[in-house]
């Protein structure tokens, strides 16, 4: 669930007074398996703590998707495979591939009007545990699509199980072919 400062529908929370109890609780439970806290500051502020999964599929770089409703964020590793712990510097989708290792970086939640997208412009996502399952973290300075505006986002990822391809279902391919 994301905690925003301006919400549309009229509830205000205050970041501030709540992110620190919520990572004081998360810190007393452990990590839950497949999480991912993500926090943005700048252009628009906000934190959500999200489900999360990775996915790999041949020929494709690692894809860790974190989304819950209007809230996401995906970062696509591009290495060697099976991807090793180390840093990762943020590029966008055209240039990672060859600056391997890269990270491409995504993220979109409920802005006070629009669902806002936003695309990593710079940073590093670090792989501290690599294998069936990915832990590390990230911080990425993004700008949010088809203007200047940008935030920071910075969060950790842990316990996220890498699952083999998924073959696309029949639904996927009549949307892939609209």
């Amino acid at each position: 669930m994301a905690i925003r400062r301006h919400l549309l529908a009229g509830t205000v929370v205050r970041a501030r007074r709540i992110v620190p109890g919520a990572v004081l609780l998360a810190l007393a439970c452990g990590p839950a398996q497949g999480r991912m806290e993500v926090a943005w500051t700048g252009g628009d502020t906000g934190a959500a703590s999200l489900p999360a999964r990775a996915e790999h599929c041949p020929g494709a770089p690692v894809e860790l998707l974190a989304a819950s409703g209007d809230t996401g964020v995906i970062i696509a590793l591009f290495g060697a495979q099976p991807l090793a712990a180390g840093a990762y510097q943020v590029a966008d989708s055209a240039r990672a591939p060859a600056l391997a290792p890269a990270a491409t970086v995504g993220a979109r939640w409920v802005d006070s009007v629009i669902i806002a997208g936003y695309r990593g412009a710079e940073g590093t996502v670090t792989l501290s545990a690599a294998g069936n399952e990915l832990s590390g973290s990230f911080s990425v300075r993004a700008r949010l699509l088809d203007q200047s505006r940008e935030v920071t986002l910075s969060g950790t990822f842990r316990r996220v199980p890498l699952e083999a391809c998924r073959p696309a279902s029949t639904t996927d391919s009549a949307r892939s072919r609209s």
